[in-house]
Parts: structure tokens; C-alpha cells; sequence
């Protein structure tokens, strides 16, 4: 409502049956010849028959609240229908902010829509008396704005910092590491009582008063944004936020301190532009994965340091159905009774699987995240973790440069994605790479990448296939899917040096080996434990891949979980060439490069290499020059530990340098010089004597 017409009800006192005799009025008289408007004529305006003379009232007396008549006025008659007399229905007419008794509506009440009863004790309008304020008093009152109650706020401390740690026991855990200062913490802290670790949210929490005052700013953006709506850019809803966040508190007159707008901001903006409750866990780098099992359940995140832990995070049931229907907003998906389980790839990367209510899982809708990293777990972090050394690292590297064909094989969260982001890191930087994913995983600093997903089609499909939402799972085809095998198909008319198949597990996988047994480098996961599953897996149904064209693979890595003690870890357990098939036998000949020892929990090289010997066929190039490179990367790799140099893009960048002037780097490492810019992570090349 526009602010004319609701300051207009303040003055709506006249009733429409009410008339002048006197006043003239203009009318216009029917032709009945011509059936059409006749001449103009001034005529008094006429009485309705019927209907008492009613005196008009002034402003003066509007705003004095008089109800007495007028001296010759008349009474209005009782109305039987209404249940009241014309005294009663005078009023009842008049605004409720004049009437005798009922509490008094400012104008920002009426601006703000306020239905909220008033608190009549405070702000009752006292009956007229003779010492009754002036009209202009009345003005002044009825523009002024309403007193205000102050706003409190409560003290906000997470108190000391750390930083997680694999060191210790489990039951000795007891500590607070920021996310996104000033307000995004969390604390972990081991419950004797509960018997396990918590995973507790700290935030500032807003006072009553502060709540009220956001919930004003809250409804009055909703309203905003229903009546006004507007395309904003990506990179500008930040800023159209903080605008209309401020520019509402002045409106209204809220007088906050800055740092009580800083708070309600920063919980307006997480549940605008961040993801609501679990807004600190998508930020926490130490998250892996987000699990809600339904509502009025707390949360499990899957912690780098400290394995499966219990949040204090949980959703109602409704919060639960908006939450999860949001997700599937933002990532471009619909989810409905209809399909009420979807694979999403969220706005940052993560990869989610979402039901909606109680249809297939009966405690209400749930979600999983497994959550992307921006900037992706280097190969000298994986070293950090113990996952991998480097003499590892520097064979594979090896490998990848001469376009050798791998695929890393393991069970659930073993680290498969995260070893092959890895893996890509080492590719020379002039190679074309082409990758094909269900849901967008890889993050590769590569300039000449070629990414492409597939695409759930429209519908259902004409042969029977379930509408339940999922795709692969052997169903027929909808009307414009487009599969790993059709991405697939199209990649290989690309003329990359490597194709990446995010998952093998279908069809395409005949087809990727094909491509691989005529000269395609290819790079690919597949789930499976050992060699012996690995085999199993792909000679069977939907793959059905005969051993002749396995035997053109030329590595394979196992990545395995386990549990140590307390602690949970993930480690190359072997790496295993293939060499050939035994045509007598049908059976693969491999050998075992590296090996995982458990009891030591290093790393064995088992002396020989068989792909070195092909290279050497390929390439020309000597087992002793394989050898020796394999030692300068080891150090290299090495050296860029030694000097703190783990963030992503600043080892790739060294990785390119050592491409293009390996003489040049191995002189730095011998004299013990590195990039200053490489140590903070923004390296740009190497620095001589920094």
C-alpha cells in the first residue's frame, strides 16, 4: 500500500451515504431519443429517499475524537441487521486509532502492516476532556515516531583457538578453531558422558530484542522482494543485500550499534546467500562429508582429524522439506513426491543426494554432501597425511608425462576423486585434456581442459524406466539424457592426450577401454578393493570388458581406509602394473611397483619397474635416465615439503616451472633457495636468492 493511501485511512471519516443539498453538482442526463448522453446541466445533488440528513463532521472534531452530534443533527436509526444503533455505528466507522479506549496506531504501524495487538495499558487513547491537546499537537503525535524500546545484545566469546591435531587421544580432545571470523567457530570437545566426540557450532546468538528487530527487517525484505522482484547477478546479491539490510533498518528507525547490524546482518546474509544451519560446516575445510538422517536428528560430519562425529545441528520437519527442496533449487534439479531422489551438484562444487519426505525413507527428507574443495588437496598434503610418499608421487609423475594409461580402484571414501585431482596435477600443462563426470568433481589447473557432465533427461521414458529420479542405474533412457557413454563417444572425437572418466561403472567402460587399447591415454576410478574385484567387476554386466582389453591398462592404484587405534587413515596400499595377458591361461600378469607395509606404516619400492622398459621401447630413453629422473623428482618433491610449499596452486605452478626449466629448479634446490611468493602460496615463479 503506498504511503498516500495509508495515511488516507486516517481521514476516511465520512461515510459515502452522507450528502450536501446544497452543494451543485454536475450530472448527465440521458437523450432517451437518441439513447445516448444528453446536454450538461448543474443540478443540487439530491437526498437519497429514505436516508436521514447526517451533518458533516470537521477535521477539528476528527481529531479532538468528539462524538457528540452536532446541534440539529440527527441520530441514525438502529440497524437490525448490523445488531447496532447509529451511535454505535459511528463508532465503529471511525479509525481505530480515534476510538475511545482502543489502543493508539502510529503511522509507523500502519506503514509496517503491524496486526500485532498494541499493549493497551501503555498506549491507550485517553477519553476527551475539557484540557484536550490542540490540533496541531494531534499532528505532531500522530507523525511522531513510536517510542522505542532499547535493543540489548548478549556477549560473544569463542575463547581460546586452535588448530585440529592428529597427535593424542581421542578422550583428551577439547578444542575451539575458527571458520570465517567473527562469528564462525566450532568447538569439538570429547562427552564422557555420551561417550563420543561433539561437533558443536559456536555463533553469536542474538538477544530477544535483536531477534525481534531482524524478524522486522526479515518480513519486510520478503515483501520487498514478492512486490519488487528483481534479476541480480551472481557476483552483486552480496551487495543488493547489504544495501537493502541497511536502507531497512533506517526505515524503520532501528537503533542498533554497529556491531549489533554486524551480527544480524551476518545471519540474514547465511540464510540468504549461505546455506542456513549448516552454513559453518560447508565452510569448515576439515568437513569431508554432511550427513542428515532426517528431522529432529542431529547432523554427522566425517572430520579429517577426528573421523564421524556428532554435531549439535538438526532441522525441524518443515525447516527439513524447505532446506531440501532449496538445494535442489540452487542446483538447477526438481525434486518432487513424483522423483524424490535426486543427485545434485551444489553452486560450490559439492556433490549431494537428497530425498524429499517420508516417501522412501521413513524418517523424512534427508541429505548427504560430500563437500568440494576450491582449492583441492594437493599431492604435498596427501604426503603430510601420510598417504602417499614422494618417491610414489615422482613415479607416477613419471608416468603421466609419458601418457600412460591408470586407474585408481577402491572402496567408498577411500580418497579415489581426490588421488586422481592429484594425479592431473602432473599432466604437462600443454597436454588437452578431455574429462567426462556424473556430477563435477575434478578441479584441474589446466589451461587446456575440456569439462563435460551428463544430463538427466525430460520426463519419464517410454519403456517402463522408474521416475524415481536416479540415473545409472540400467533403466531405459528418458528423452534427452545424455550419458557417460554419449560424453564418452564425443570425447574421442576431441583429440585429447587424456580422457578422465570420473567413475567407470556402465557401459562406457567397453568403450574407454577400446579407446585405450587404439593409443588413448585415459584416466578413470572404478569401486573396487583388490585386483581379484577389480576383474570381477568389469568382466561382468553392465561393463562386460573381456581381459584382452583390460591387459592394454597399464597401472593400477589401490587407495584403501582404515583404522589405526583411535584414528581413521587412508593409504596407497599398492600399485600395481599390468603387463599382459597369458594367452594360455587367461590370466594377467602384473607386478606389484609399491606396497603398503602396515606394521611400519611406510612405503615399499619392490625394485623394478616393467613400464620403465616400455617407455624406454616408446621413447627412446634409458632405463638409467628413468632412474635418475625418478631420483631428482623424489627430491624435488621433497624440497617442496622441506620449504612449506602444500598449497594447490602454488605446487602446480612449481610442477610447470620444473617442466620448463628443470635445470634451473634442481640448481635452487641444491643451493637451498625457494620462492617467497611460493611459501605464502602465491607463487608466480621461481625467485632466485629470495
Amino acid at each position: 500500500m503506498a504511503f498516500s493511501e495509508k495515511l488516507s485511512s486516517f481521514f476516511a471519516e465520512e461515510d459515502e451515504d452522507e450528502f450536501d443539498d446544497e452543494d451543485p453538482v454536475t450530472t448527465v442526463q440521458a437523450d432517451p431519443k437518441k439513447g445516448r448522453p444528453g446536454s450538461l446541466e448543474s443540478q443540487p445533488r439530491k437526498q437519497p429517499v429514505g436516508m436521514p440528513k447526517t451533518p458533516r463532521r470537521s477535521i477539528a472534531r476528527f481529531l479532538s475524537g468528539d462524538d457528540e452530534d452536532e446541534p440539529g443533527g440527527t441520530a441514525l436509526p438502529v440497524d437490525p441487521t448490523k445488531g447496532r444503533s447509529g451511535e454505535a455505528g459511528e463508532e465503529s466507522r471511525k479509525p481505530a486509532i480515534l476510538q475511545p479506549g482502543a489502543p493508539r496506531k502510529t503511522i509507523a504501524h500502519f506503514l509496517a502492516d503491524d496486526d500485532e495487538e498494541i499493549d493497551t495499558k501503555q498506549d491507550a487513547a485517553p477519553e476527551q476532556s475539557a484540557g484536550s491537546p490542540s490540533i496541531l499537537d494531534r499532528f505532531r503525535e500522530l507523525f511522531s515516531r513510536p517510542k522505542q524500546a532499547e535493543i540489548d545484545t548478549l556477549v560473544f566469546d569463542p575463547g581460546a583457538l586452535g588448530i585440529p591435531s592428529i597427535e593424542g587421544a581421542l578422550r583428551d580432545v577439547n578444542l575451539t578453531y575458527a571458520i570465517d571470523p567473527p562469528y564462525q567457530y566450532v568447538h569439538i570437545e570429547y562427552s564422557r558422558l555420551e561417550g563420543t566426540m561433539i561437533y558443536s557450532v559456536v555463533e553469536p546468538e542474538l538477544s530477544s530484542t535483536e531477534k525481534a528487530a531482524l524478524t522486522i527487517v526479515e518480513n519486510a525484505f520478503e515483501k520487498l522482494v514478492s512486490t519488487n522482484a528483481e534479476l541480480i547477478d551472481a557476483g552483486q546479491r552480496e551487495k543488493y543485500l547489504h544495501e537493502r539490510f541497511y536502507s531497512l533498518i533506517q526505515i524503520f528507525g532501528l537503533k542498533l550499534s554497529d556491531e549489533q547490524k554486524a551480527r544480524m546482518y551476518f545471519h540474514l546474509r547465511k540464510q540468504y546467500l549461505g546455506y542456513s544451519r549448516i552454513d559453518t560446516l560447508m565452510k569448515d575445510k576439515y568437513i569431508e562429508d554432511i550427513s542428515c538422517n532426517g528431522s529432529d536428528m542431529y547432523l554427522y560430519v566425517q572430520h579429517r582429524t577426528y573421523g564421524s562425529v556428532r554435531t549439535n545441528v538438526k532441522f525441524g520437519e518443515v525447516e527439513l522439506n524447505n532446506f531440501v527442496l532449496k538445494l535442489a533449487q540452487v542446483s538447477g534439479r526438481h525434486v518432487s513426491l513424483l522423483q524424490p531422489i535426486r543427485d545434485l551438484t551444489l553452486p560450490d562444487g559439492s556433490r549431494a543426494n537428497i530425498t524429499l519426505g517420508g516417501e522412501v525413507t521413513k524418517k523424512g527428507s534427508t541429505f548427504t554432501i560430500r563437500k568440494f574443495r576450491a582449492n583441492p588437496i594437493s599431492s604435498i598434503e596427501l604426503m603430510d597425511y601420510g598417504s602417499i610418499d614422494a618417491m610414489q608421487l615422482a613415479f607416477v609423475w613419471i608416468l603421466m608425462e609419458h601418457k600412460r594409461s591408470i586407474l585408481v580402484s577402491g572402496g567408498t571414501a577411500t580418497g579415489k576423486t581426490t588421488f586422481l585431482n592429484v594425479l592431473c596435477s602432473f599432466i604437462p600443462p600443454e597436454y588437452k585434456i578431455v574429462s567426462i563426470e556424473d556430477t563435477a568433481e575434478l578441479n584441474l589447473m589446466h589451461p587446456n581442459w575440456l569439462q563435460s557432465i551428463t544430463r538427466t533427461g525430460f520426463g519419464t521414458s517410454e519403456s517402463g524406466g522408474a521416475p524415481s529420479g536416479m540415473g545409472g542405474g540400467g533403466g531405459a533412457k528418458a528423452p534427452g539424457d545424455i550419458s557417460l557413454y554419449d560424453l564418452l563417444v564425443a570425447a574421442l572425437r576431441q583429440r585429447p592426450e587424456f580422457i578422465i572418466v570420473g567413475e567407470v561403472r556402465g557401459g562406457e567402460a567397453f568403450t574407454l577401454f577400446q579407446a585405450i587399447a587404439v593409443g588413448h591415454a585415459a584416466l578413470g576410478t572404478i569401486h573396487a578393493g583388490s585386483m581379484d574385484e577389480l576383474l570381477a567387476r568389469v568382466e561382468s554386466a553392465p561393463m562386460n570388458v573381456p581381459r584382452s582389453l583390460l591387459s592394454n591398462l597399464d597401472l593400477v592404484i589401490f587407495p584403501m581406509h582404515v583404522q589405526k587405534g583411535e584414528r581413521s587413515m587412508r593409504r596407497i596400499s599398492n600399485i600395481v602394473e599390468i603387463l599382459e595377458l597369458d594367452r594360455d591361461k587367461g590370466d594377467l600378469i602384473t607386478n606389484t611397483v609399491f606396497k603398503w607395509l602396515p606394521d611400519a606404516d611406510r612405503f615399499q619400492w619392490q625394485g623394478r619397474s616393467f613400464l620403465f622398459d616400455r617407455i624406454r621401447d616408446t621413447y627412446g630413453i634409458s632405463k638409467d635416465t628413468l632412474h635418475q629422473e625418478l631420483k631428482y623428482r623424489t627430491e624435488f618433491i621433497l624440497w617442496l615439503q622441506k620449504n612449506n610449499i602444500r598449497e594447490y596452486h602454488a605446487v602446480i605452478k612449481m610442477i610447470q616451472n620444473y617442466y620448463r626449466d628443470k635445470e634451473e629448479v634442481i640448481g635452487w634446490m641444491q643451493r637451498g633457495q625457494a620462492g617467497a611468493g611460493a611459501l605464502q602460496g602465491e607463487y608466480t615463479g621461481p625467485v632466485p636468492g629470495a
